[in-house]
């Protein structure tokens, strides 16, 4: 840290925060255009290779071109700046930092993930790492073996869901720490230069290239879900409210999801789900079952049976194709969902789409639909990636799943219109609760 602070270019609070965090395995920066991704990025390789008692630091980007034009123009800028010494070797594509305590930084691209192999190295920056190939993220990891930082730090704008965050952010470990900042952050831009870009950028492309939040691909179904709004604070506690399954029927995959919901306040937190794959509803029914009682049993203190959770005759908010009969049975989903000792909750026939997602969405927006991530990966995953294809929300991805139980879950019981029934023949009277 001494080394960075000298000279005249200084950090930002928030580049200094993140230099200085060495507990973290890997650091992860999320930052908008021009946030000072690449300056912080620089600082912490010096950092790292002063720390790295003469290991290597391992650099890439996602071409060779950047490793030119992007790190080593912005390097030897602020090592000019910071008064460090400095001489790049273009054959071998090393940077050497330093005199005395000298350290050589490896330059290397992602286009040829075979050339990182056989490295051994103290450090690892991956600028505009969600650019990068899985296999080439994977490979640089491997490569950091040795001294006494072994710290991993990937710096760049958020690129939607794509391999990068599965690898690295879909489930991350406890060791690794994730900075958004906003383009705001870097006080050294012109003034106006977040508002020319808002003028060019639709509202999904400005929250990930100048606020530094990761949207989904086409615009997100679910804009208004945020892990640290919904899945933070629920909104009924755990063991307080109604418990009840919200269930999709599916040949391959069916996710059920479990809530507690108050009825009164309108409001539900989803606690837990459950992920069958090439499952059959009475396989599914059996396990959830299971899953209810050990959730009780953990909610209540007290032990709670299979035969306990079948006596209380939770409801079930389902799919209305669940009433017919199936070539893989004899009885329908809403049969065998009876057998198990459940209350299947179904409409003669779905809701529309908008209706059970503008539904969601207006909970979403109240706060009366709140989230456990741990407990509901699938499910979170769903409200923050899928995204509308053609005017319409993606099947293809495998997300649907638990987006429209969800939407059977919150349709049937918080409607954002409920139709009247004293309505003349004829005439469409609803109730808007709005």
């Amino acid at each position: 840290m001494d080394e960075i602070r000298r000279g005249p270019a200084g950090l930002l609070p928030h580049q200094l925060e993140f230099v200085a965090d060495r507990a973290s395995k890997i650091r992860v920066m999320q930052g908008g255009y021009r946030s000072g991704k690449t300056v912080t990025g620089v600082a912490v390789v010096v950092d790292m290779g002063f720390r790295s008692q003469g290991a290597p630091i391992l650099v890439i980007e996602p071409t060779y071109r950047m490793i030119i034009d992007v790190f080593v123009a912005t390097a030897t800028r602020m090592l000019e700046a910071w008064g460090l010494p400095w001489r790049y070797h273009k054959s071998d594509k090393v940077l050497t930092i330093g005199r005395r305590r000298r350290f050589d930084v490896l330059c290397r691209s992602a286009d040829q993930p075979r050339s990182l192999e056989g490295l051994t190295v103290g450090g690892l920056l991956v600028d505009e790492w969600e650019l990068c190939d899985r296999e080439a993220l994977q490979v640089a990891m491997a490569r950091v073996s040795i001294g006494p930082c072994q710290q991993i730090v990937l710096t760049g704008t958020p690129e939607g869901y794509g391999p990068g965050y599965d690898l690295i952010l879909a489930k991350p470990a406890s060791t690794t720490r994730v900075w958004i900042v906003r383009s705001k952050a870097n006080t050294f831009l012109r003034s106006d230069y977040v508002a020319d870009m808002e003028s060019r950028l639709d509202d999904d492309e400005a929250g990930e290239k100048l606020e530094g939040q990761r949207r989904a691909k086409g615009g997100r179904v679910y804009s208004r879900f945020s892990r640290e709004v919904h899945g933070k604070t629920p909104c009924v506690l755990p063991g307080r409210g109604d418990l009840q399954v919200w269930a999709d029927f599916n040949v391959g995959k069916m996710v059920w999801v479990v809530a507690e919901a108050d009825p009164a306040r309108r409001c539900a937190h989803i606690v837990g789900e459950f992920v069958g794959t090439n499952t059959d509803t009475a396989e599914q029914a059996e396990k959830i079952t299971a899953y209810l009682a050990a959730h009780l049993t953990r909610v209540r203190r007290r032990e709670i049976t299979k035969q306990d959770v079948r006596s209380m005759r939770i409801k079930v908010y389902c799919d209305a194709s669940g009433t017919q009969r199936t070539s893989v049975t004899p009885l329908t989903h809403v049969a065998l969902l009876k057998q198990a000792s459940f209350e299947p909750q179904h409409g003669l026939a779905n809701p529309l789409i908008d209706d059970r997602v503008n539904t969601v969405q207006i909970m979403l927006r109240d706060k009366r639909l709140t989230i456990d991530p741990a407990a509901a990966p699938t499910t979170t995953m769903t409200f923050e990636r899928q995204a509308y294809v053609n005017g319409q929300p993606d099947k293809s991805g495998g997300l649907d799943a638990a987006a429209d139980a969800v939407g059977y879950g919150c349709y049937w019981q918080f409607p954002v219109w409920r139709p009247v029934p004293t309505a003349a023949p004829g005439e469409v009277r609803r109730d808007s609760f709005l």
